[in-house]
């Protein structure tokens, strides 16, 4: 499309369709127009072929003369037979025999003593030399077309103007809808994040598109707090590794010092940087599962090994530390996911239990097929999270334990949510009388159809 015809708008969009649809009404009107002329011409010359078919018709096995047509253009004309059919007979010499039509080419005749009107005649010759002139009479259907055609007309053009109108209106309220959309952009582009794009209480498709941009935006306006919390904390948790770091380092470059002394304080300083690598790897790994980068990674897995590899490998650590770690169910059920994810959420689930339960607590696994869902659950029987915190441990960097004393920096649980998230799973907190009961929800996958 060229750049002058191009809208720059959606009002010019709805304008330019509209055009459109009026130039397309007047083509319409143009072709019905001639097609009804092309119609009416073949309804005459039948009304022509059959009376020349009346007229011919032989007379004991040979074709009629001059006379013999004329004497059947009088009787017919007697009868009443062809009040709209006309006839000029002229025999060889040019001499008018029948019929007191007057013919000028042709389109246009005249009965003796009217004026001149449009018809549509057929000159035949005649073996002896004559000449018929059949006229089908077309007058009373341009009458005819003088009221219709003003009527389609009138039609076609209020048809194309409530096209126009309409156009016009649709153009008006694409606009308001759009606007909205850019006034609420622009308040959150000047800092106001709480905004949101209006919804029409009646629903219809602009209501579920403001739906998908509010949700996209609470997604950004979730992702930037988490932002932000990140920041801060990852600043808080880094401090304290860095501080340690930098003293050990300075005091292992103290002069004085013991080969033995230098040696201790420099493995103090690499476990604080393991410390400080852990930290970020943690955070590389959730960065990686909720960028979706191990999607093309997805198969059906069957999750009953592998729940029981866990808990068989982890129980004797479990165990060194004076806590039990049993298996209660594990039903044969398979998932569409990532195997090494999957394991890595479990491990978690059941290293946390085991860092926030006293001694002698007990750390419970299973997993159950539920309909069209797969239920893992960890529970303990330890001190639990209150009911108003079980949504924020979830996130990054968020600890219970507010001193941040004990190891750790708040990032097990929140793996785990970002690999419940890439599972399309649902991650449920809910408290044991006493401890906690972490319950994640997958969608199954059929294993007879799949093993």
């Amino acid at each position: 499309m060229p750049d002058w015809l191009r809208p720059r708008s959606i009002r010019g969009f709805a304008g330019l369709f509209g055009l459109i649809f009026a130039i397309g009404s007047a083509a319409i009107g143009a072709a019905l127009y001639t097609l009804a002329g092309v119609a009416f011409d073949r309804v005459q010359d039948g009304r022509i072929l059959r009376e020349r078919e009346r007229l011919f018709a032989p007379v004991a096995g040979r074709a009629p003369g001059t006379m013999e047509i004329a004497a059947r253009i009088r009787e017919r004309t007697a009868q009443r037979e062809i009040s709209s059919i006309g006839h000029r007979l002229l025999d060889s010499r040019g001499t008018l025999v029948a019929g007191a039509v007057e013919v000028s080419g042709t389109e246009w005749v005249r009965q003796p003593g009217e004026d001149w009107e449009r018809a549509r005649a057929v000159p035949i010759a005649l073996p002896d030399g004559g000449q018929l002139t059949i006229v089908a009479e077309s007058q009373s259907v341009e009458d005819l077309g003088k009221i219709l055609w003003p009527l389609v007309g009138a039609a076609l053009a209020l048809s194309a103007g409530v096209g126009f109108l309409t156009s016009l209106l649709l153009g008006r309220l694409i606009s308001a809808r759009v606007a909205a959309i850019g006034t609420t952009a622009n308040a959150i582009i000047a800092g106001d994040y709480s905004r949101r794009v209006p919804i029409d209480s009646l629903g219809g498709t602009f209501a579920d598109q403001a739906h998908v941009f509010n949700r996209m935006l609470d997604r950004n306006q979730a992702l930037m707090d988490n932002l932000r919390q990140v920041s801060s904390d990852i600043s808080h948790d880094l401090r304290t590794p860095l501080t340690r770091l930098q003293a050990t380092l300075r005091e292992a470059s103290e002069d004085g010092l013991g080969e033995t002394e230098r040696r201790t304080l420099i493995a103090a300083a690499e476990r604080e940087c393991d410390d400080i690598l852990r930290l970020f790897t943690a955070l590389l790994r959730i960065g990686e599962i909720q960028a979706g980068r191990r999607k093309a990674q997805m198969a059906v897995i069957r999750l009953d090994p592998l729940v029981e590899d866990v808990v068989e490998s982890y129980a004797p650590a479990l165990a060194d530390a004076s806590r039990n770690l049993t298996l209660e169910e594990c039903q044969p059920c398979a998932i569409r996911g990532d195997a090494d994810l999957f394991n890595q959420l479990l491990v978690n689930l059941i290293e946390n239990a085991g860092v926030h339960t006293p001694e002698r607590s007990t750390t419970r696994v299973s997993l159950v097929r539920e309909g069209d869902r797969i239920a893992l659950t960890v529970s303990d029987d330890g001190p639990g999270i209150p009911a108003s915190d079980r949504q924020d441990v979830l996130r990054r960097f968020v600890r219970l334990e507010r001193s941040r004393s004990t190891p750790g920096h708040g990032l097990g649980l929140a793996l785990v949510a970002a690999i419940a998230v890439f599972h399309e799973a649902e991650i449920v907190l809910a408290d044991a009388a006493p401890g906690l009961i972490v319950r994640v929800h997958f969608p199954a996958v059929d294993t007879a159809a799949t093993f």
